[in-house]
């Protein structure tokens, strides 16, 4: 049966620790936390950064290695936490971006359609992805990844391996990078936001606008009746007076009247009719 010596085991504990930290921030930062790329490959490409970084922590590592379970388990869990904390603040950023990305396709109406999103399963508007695969290819160019592994490297200098987890101090970060974050996606969807409030302001100043726009026809058209209504009448009246004073002006002659009035004698016999049932003559 082959047993490890003290040293050999230390070493490979030590490479665990490493791993540890170094594996759960590679699982959760932008990029390698996609659903596109495999389990297999994240898994592979922490254990290769792992072996790579492994040289120049050997010293913060190695000399507080304890394979005894009460000091080795805890040391384990900190570790996951501490690379998971640097994973996650990463990854705020992006989530930030994707919180934006539909924000701003919702408020301009394009979010009907979703597409297929850059590092998640579920379907996302066009927009939104078009602005997560740019954020993250920003990302790749300008060697974002890199800059996680210095942080990495000097997480060790600020949570060696001999001290627990500070959930305070972790959360005191976290809420700082959400703030950061927010302010940063807010800052860049500023014009869409106030687009959008403008048009719906607009909106909805025209949908209560609108519903008074038949009314206020119809009471035009009410008045204009009436007036039309009134100025019928007094045209009749007039009408009326003028028969009736040229036919007293005349004796009651009709065809004198007739004559005067430029009317045929029917029409004259017509209206005065009129005038005896509603009662203006008597005769």
């Amino acid at each position: 049966m082959i047993t490890l010596s003290a040293l050999s085991q230390n070493v490979i504990l030590a490479a665990f620790l490493a791993f540890c930290r170094v594996g759960a921030c590679f699982m959760l930062m932008p990029g390698l936390s996609s659903v596109r790329v495999p389990v297999q490959v994240r898994l592979f490409t922490a254990v290769a950064a792992t072996g790579g970084l492994l040289v120049f922590l050997w010293d913060r590592i190695y000399p507080y290695v304890d394979a005894r379970p009460a000091v080795l388990g805890p040391m384990i869990v900190s570790e996951l936490l501490v690379g998971g904390l640097i994973g996650a603040m990463t990854r705020l950023y992006m989530e930030a971006l994707r919180f934006i990305g539909a924000s701003m396709a919702m408020l301009i109406g394009f979010n009907n359609m979703g597409g297929p999103a850059i590092e998640e399963a579920e379907p996302q508007a066009a927009l939104a992805a078009m602005i997560s695969f740019s954020a993250l290819l920003l990302l790749f160019v300008f060697d974002f990844h890199h800059e996680v592994i210095r942080a990495l490297v000097a997480s060790y200098a600020v949570a060696p391996v001999n001290v627990f987890f500070n959930p305070q101090a972790a959360l005191v970060d976290v809420s700082d990078t959400v703030s950061d974050a927010f302010f940063l996606v807010l800052r860049l969807g500023s014009l869409f936001v106030a687009y959008a409030i403008l048009v719906n302001l607009t909106i909805g100043f025209v949908n209560q606008l609108v519903p008074q726009v038949p009314q206020a026809i119809s009471v035009e058209e009410d008045g204009a009746l009436q007036s039309g209504g009134k100025k019928a009448d007094s045209i009749k009246d007039w009408e009326r007076e003028l028969i009736l004073e040229t036919l007293a002006s005349v004796g009651g002659s009709r065809k004198l009247a007739v004559e005067k009035l430029g009317i045929s004698e029917r029409t004259l016999r017509h209206k005065l009719r009129q005038y005896r049932l509603a009662g203006y003559l008597n005769e």
